[in-house]
């Protein structure tokens, strides 16, 4: 064991990365963007470290509060209300409810799960990485020095806060299950994969995998425990395969390629200049897609070791995945981001470079160059910074909207961050958009400007009483303004509206939810008279609709109390979704879409309770799955161990020589 004290070392990688912060009371976070953004101003301003770094504050970061709320609230996260009129919590991927660093970061305080993710997430890579090599014939200080070019590889650095980075680091560890033919090793790591967040990140590994198998490793029976490890990671990716296949935007994704101009970035890190640094000049490019230089240490040792003909395989496999960046491939995947994300084999090919004396000069090289290569891709802020106060004019705008809604003009308070002060926003930023969604962006945008959907025309007033906006957010005046105080924006209330329940006594009848989202915005009054799909029954043509008050919600369900003096839709102007079902009075119900985007239930004369709960249509399915995954495993653990305990009890002239 003593042999292996290099691997010690890549401990102090963290430190190196991120002084101050691992350890120290600044936290490694792009949270300064929420600085520029409204929730968090009384007037404009603020400034940022790096542009190109907004997802993690303004996207990941309110999903990731979403995520915590359920689990205080005691229930599996599986929906989100606070975007959009409700969203698939757990069929967004990126909410990454199954990664560690998730856990790390809601389990502990916010500065310390912050620091404990990005320490966990370098290290488990790092680690991965160097027993890989190790396997692979390196030395211990070859297998440091794979462990260090990959903790500080472009990928990893550049993706470190996001879940791309979160799903990249399982690729050492399933590489390293096969080769030492390990189902344990190989399943459970395939299933931290599919958990991490990013299954764009997780398609480009399979195909590495894939590849690996075919030109080296060649066991075959490793795709049985492959598919063992999606299945025990079933409950995380079914949601999201079953949203994506209603998704609208799909055919929108893919086809993005590595500009053959960033190949450049090969010769000299950030050849193109850093947004960090405010010189980068090609912004018809991504950058971030761009980065690919591993830093010269790594690429040196790399070289070497092709030379050695040490596992060439890798420089293939490299080699392919930046022509596969370049030219691209058929499909809904953005294939530019596959040229950094392979640069983790040339870490460990770095590890295989024959060079036993001065081994550690090669180490030094590695970790400078490569931190050097990414110094101004992440950085760390104050606690102030990180986890900055709501704007105090949040607080007021909160108490006039309750639990109903606010939609912004133009940027008016950016979609998502409005859930990190309590506010539900009618917008969302979230993958993948379904086609209720769409159609709901649609009604308030009729050319919908994707992903933010951004509105700059206030829409409809009856449109935002049916969905229940209590107010209008703008960054230029509003007649008839809310005072807020000191804001960097205006507000409009939205009067006359009756909340995001009611009872329609005089529904119409639509045909399909096209045609009911049609006359939904042709119609003068559509609380009065809701286009429901499958209505039945003879209605009324005329009559008031009555407000329903008390609501009694968590994240997955909505339960409420209701009087009708006749039959009547019990609509609520929350998304509609398949996933949802319905009870009044404990028997279940039909659940009916209402205007093509929200739900609602017929109920008869008198008072009932309905209670909807959310669960996504695959739930049931995904846990059968899991357990016969887990059953799988579990069984080859039992037999293993059940042979390993027969070796070691059987009478000593029965034991092999």
């Amino acid at each position: 064991m003593h042999k292996h004290w290099p691997l010690l070392l890549l401990l102090l990688i963290p430190m190196a990365m991120f002084p101050g912060a691992i350890p120290g009371e600044r936290i490694v976070s792009a949270n300064d963007h929420l600085s520029v953004h409204h929730a968090f101003q009384t007037e404009p301003g603020g400034r940022v470290r790096n542009p190109h770094l907004s997802d993690p504050a303004l996207q990941f970061r309110a999903l990731e509060a979403a995520v915590s709320r359920s689990i205080r609230a005691g229930e599996v996260p599986l929906w989100n209300p606070m975007i959009w009129t409700g969203a698939p919590l757990l069929g967004d991927a990126q909410s990454m409810v199954g990664s560690p660093a998730t856990w790390l970061r809601i389990g502990l305080s916010e500065s310390l799960g912050a620091d404990a993710a990005v320490v966990w997430l370098l290290m488990w890579v790092g680690l991965g990485s160097a027993l890989l090599a190790a396997s692979l014939g390196a030395t211990p200080w070859g297998a440091a020095i794979a462990g260090a070019a990959a903790m500080t590889s472009p990928y990893v650095s550049v993706w470190l806060l996001h879940p791309h980075a979160a799903t990249a680091v399982w690729l050492p560890w399933i590489l390293l299950g096969i080769h030492r033919r390990s189902p344990l090793i190989t399943s459970v790591a395939t299933a931290g994969l599919l958990m991490g967040g990013h299954p764009e990140t997780a398609a480009h590994a399979g195909m590495v995998v894939m590849a690996a198998l075919i030109v080296r490793f060649r066991w075959w029976v490793g795709i049985i425990w492959l598919s063992v490890g999606a299945a025990l990671s079933a409950p995380v990716w079914m949601p999201f395969v079953e949203e994506v296949l209603r998704s609208s935007t799909l055919h929108a994704h893919g086809g993005n390629t590595l500009a053959t101009g960033q190949l450049l970035d090969l010769i000299w890190p950030s050849f193109h200049g850093h947004p960090a640094l405010e010189n980068w000049t090609a912004r018809q490019w991504s950058w971030a897609d761009g980065r690919i230089h591993p830093g010269f240490g790594t690429l040196l040792l790399a070289v070497i070791a092709l030379a050695a003909a040490r596992e060439r395989w890798l420089w293939g496999l490299w080699l392919g995945g930046l022509l596969v960046a370049v030219f691209g491939m058929p499909g809904p995947l953005n294939h530019a981001r596959l040229g950094g994300f392979v640069a983790l084999l040339l870490a460990i090919s770095a590890g295989l470079a024959p060079i036993r004396r001065m081994a550690w000069v090669g180490l030094l090289a590695v970790t400078a160059s490569g931190i050097w290569a990414g110094w101004h891709d992440q950085g760390s802020l104050s606690p102030t910074v990180h986890d900055p106060a709501p704007a105090p004019w949040t607080g007021r705008l909160a108490e006039h909207v309750a639990t109903d809604r606010v939609v912004g003009l133009g940027w008016a308070l950016q979609p998502n961050t409005g859930a990190l002060v309590g506010l539900r926003d009618v917008r969302g930023y979230d993958l993948p958009v379904s086609v209720d969604t769409e159609r709901m962006q649609t009604l308030l945008n009729p050319r919908p400007v994707r992903p933010w959907f951004r509105i700059d025309t206030a829409p409809a007033t009856s449109l935002l009483r049916f969905l229940a906006v209590r107010a209008i957010l703008s960054p230029e005046p509003l007649a008839n303004g809310l005072n807020l105080g000191p804001a960097p924006l205006f507000a409009q209330s939205v009067e006359g509206g009756l909340g995001r329940a009611w009872l329609a006594v005089a529904p119409t009848e639509a045909v399909d939810p096209s045609g009911a989202a049609r006359m939904l915005l042709s119609s003068n009054d559509p609380i009065a008279h809701p286009p429901v799909e499958g209505l039945t029954g003879s209605w009324p043509q005329t009559g008031s609709p009555i407000p329903v008050d008390a609501l009694r919600e968590t994240p997955n369900t909505i339960e409420m109390t209701v009087t009708a003096p006749a039959s009547a839709i019990a609509v609520i102007s929350d998304a509609w979704h398949p996933g949802w079902s319905v009870t009044v009075d404990d028997q279940p119900a039909t659940a009916l879409r209402v205007g093509g985007i929200v739900r609602g239930v017929q109920v008869e004369a008198g008072s009932h309770t309905i209670r909807w709960t959310f669960k996504p249509t695959t739930w049931n399915a995904a846990w059968m799955v899991w357990l016969v995954g887990l059953a799988t495993l579990a069984g080859y653990c039992m037999r293993r161990w059940s042979r390993s305990v027969g070796s070691t009890t059987a009478p000593k002239s029965m034991q092999p020589v």
